[in-house]
């Protein structure tokens, strides 16, 4: 129902509008009545209405004043003048107060009526204006965190963008979640991908509404392996009851979900531009997870945070190491490939792939090859294997596919390096 104050010092005429009129049938309600512009500013705070029918010409607080006052205070309710002939050019001057329309005193109830069904459709059109900008507002937002988080801007780059969507960033502490989701069923990755959606956003609905009920804004965005969250409390951070807070709704997510669900979180920062270190602090926790199990057990720790210790639980060198060991110890597989190699060092296969190119200077599928032509050329020189079984013995089913791979490697197809370098 929309709610509706009439006002004006004729008695029979604001009776007339308020009993004549069918008001209830066409979704409105008279919510309040009042003689003069005084009476009824001191009962607008009590019923807020949507809009306001006055009269022009009243005693102790006319409808001039009275509408520049409600326009001023309360600029969303909608006004519609009462105005006599002799007023016209009058009622002019108050539509610079944003007056919704104006009627003929003495017109018809329905003309009355017509006038405040209009002021309603403006009134739905400016509702519905205003979720599309907030939506948007939302959506632009969340963008936002996601690209400080994602790039690392600067200070003057991230208060320029936070200016331009009315974000305060002053008196403000932010840390970064990544929520990481392992299944209890079996299923194909079709399936998983699909899945995943349906549990970031009940993670979403469910983290997000605790959160908000403990004080704390969080904008979530989504990754191609985790739900990531930035968290952003006032100045003074209760670390512990947090925790607590999100353990105990992650244990609830399991059990609803029939998921494994961890999270990994970043440290807290006073400073805005840091959120990029507390996103990559998060997601450093996460592709740990399996090494830091060791010492701090999953089911004991569902959230744990960040700490610059657990980066040497093991080095990035020995975490090559093991990578290049494993491809030299099983490079004949047909089916090796950066998947399994991760799925052996309990890392994704995202971070096994940076973390090796990084550090080694080439792609793991590059090394692999280089291996596997090492082993070929080897086979080459010292034995008498044809092309084909060379192949087979180093992981390829496809001979012409791998006397390609050798020349590119080597300048010299397999017959030509065996005809210049056997023994």
């Amino acid at each position: 129902m929309y709610r509706i104050m009439i006002v004006d010092d004729d008695l029979i005429l604001r009776k007339s509008l308020v009993e004549q009129v069918d008001w209830e049938s066409h979704g409105i309600e008279v919510a309040a009545e009042a003689k003069d512009g005084k009476e009824a500013l001191c009962k607008i705070e009590d019923i807020m209405p949507q809009i306001i029918v006055t009269d022009i010409q009243m005693p102790i607080m006319g409808g001039l004043q009275f509408t520049e006052i409600v326009s001023r205070l309360y600029p969303k309710i909608k006004i519609i003048l009462l105005t006599a002939y002799e007023e016209f050019e009058y009622a002019k001057k108050a539509l610079e107060y944003g007056v919704c329309q104006y009627v003929l005193k003495y017109e018809s109830r329905e003309t009355v009526l017509e006038a405040v069904q209009k002021a309603i459709n403006q009134l739905d059109m400016e509702t519905e204006n205003e979720r599309q900008r907030e939506q948007s507002l939302k959506l632009e937002r969340k963008k936002f965190y996601r690209e400080i988080c994602c790039n690392k801007m600067t200070h003057d780059e991230v208060y320029a963008k936070a200016k331009e969507l009315n974000i305060n960033l002053f008196e403000k502490c932010y840390a970064v979640l990544s929520f990481k989701i392992e299944s209890l069923e079996t299923m194909d990755e079709i399936q998983f991908i699909v899945q995943t959606k349906v549990w970031f956003q009940a993670i979403e609905d469910a983290i997000k509404n605790r959160c908000n009920d403990a004080g704390y804004d969080i904008s979530f965005f989504q990754g191609k392996e985790y739900l990531n969250a930035v968290l952003i409390s006032g100045p003074i951070s209760y670390e512990n009851e947090f925790i607590d807070m999100l353990k105990t709704e992650i244990e609830k997510l399991q059990r609803n979900q029939s998921i494994y669900l961890y999270a990994g979180m970043g440290r807290w920062y006073e400073s805005i531009e840091h959120v990029y270190d507390s996103y990559m602090e998060a997601i450093k926790v996460n592709q740990l997870r399996d090494i830091l199990d060791k010492v701090y057990k999953k089911e004991e720790h569902p959230v744990l945070i960040y700490r610059p210790e657990m980066s040497a639980e093991e080095t990035t060198e020995e975490l090559v190491g093991k990578v290049k060991n494993y491809i030299n110890e099983n490079y004949s597989g047909i089916d090796l490939s950066l998947e399994q190699i991760a799925h052996q060092v309990h890392l994704s296969a995202n971070y096994v792939s940076t973390l090796f190119k990084k550090n080694a200077g080439l792609n793991i599928s590059d090394y692999i090859i280089r291996v596997r032509m090492q082993h070929a050329a080897t086979l080459l020189t010292e034995t008498n294997f044809k092309t084909y079984e060379i192949a087979e013995q180093i992981g390829y089913t496809n001979a012409q596919y791998f006397s390609v791979l050798f020349k590119r490697h080597y300048g010299f197809s397999p017959i030509e390096y065996r005809n210049r370098n056997k023994r």
